[in-house]
């Protein structure tokens, strides 16, 4: 962490030499800075950075070229929201040292994809005792599509279709309905939702009676 440097000066053969001088070099470790990895997220999401790291600072700022804002930009982890422009932008932490040391920045790239959409479908009604296909189902810009559903033993038959089958309980039918949830996944990360609800009607049920005989 320091050094000693000694400074002797020898005179002439007549003179009487100095006492030798002695000052103190003291080092301060240089701060580090890693603005974390190049990312992807949705368009439109605020996106909050992670991975970042800084070492021997005195201060941490993050700043961009972006026509997005940041919070917390004195902090390591800062949130991006996004302005109306999707193209890439640069995200760059400064980090400034102690002591002498100059400062040291940084930089990650953040790029965007569109956003998902997801419908699950108009609200349908079937009758008690069928399996029912969803229909009229849409979902954009989704790298994978996955069904859940609010029933206690309900079940779909490949929840990871876009129009799968879905099999009702008895816990459905006491209950009258039964809610169908997508779920869709963008390639950026980010997560929509959309709900449909499957009502039951009681199956009709006959008897003739018993048999007769008549004049």
């Amino acid at each position: 962490g320091s050094v000693d440097l000694t400074f002797t000066v020898t005179g002439d053969d007549a003179c009487t030499n100095p006492p030798p001088e002695t000052m103190t070099l003291s080092f301060t470790p240089a701060p580090t800075a890693d603005a974390g990895a190049d990312a992807i997220t949705c368009a439109g999401e605020d996106y909050k950075l992670s991975g970042a790291s800084a070492s021997n600072q005195l201060s941490v700022l993050w700043t961009t070229y972006g026509d997005g804002t940041l919070a917390d930009e004195t902090t390591l982890t800062p949130t991006y929201t996004p302005g109306a422009s999707l193209t890439d932008v640069e995200l760059i932490i400064t980090v400034t040292g102690t002591g002498s040391c100059d400062n040291v920045s940084d930089t990650m790239t953040l790029s965007f994809t569109p956003a998902p959409t997801a419908y699950a479908g108009a609200d349908d009604t079937i009758c008690e005792g069928k399996d029912y296909t969803l229909s009229g189902v849409d979902a954009t810009n989704y790298k994978e599509i996955s069904w859940t559903h609010n029933s206690t033993n309900g079940s779909f038959y490949d929840n990871t279709k876009l129009e799968p089958r879905y099999t009702p309980s008895d816990n459905d039918l006491t209950n009258g309905e039964v809610e169908l949830i997508i779920n869709v996944t963008g390639s950026g990360g980010c997560i929509v939702s959309d709900t449909m609800t499957l009502s039951f009607t009681p199956a009709p049920t006959s008897d003739a009676g018993a048999d007769a005989i008549i004049c």
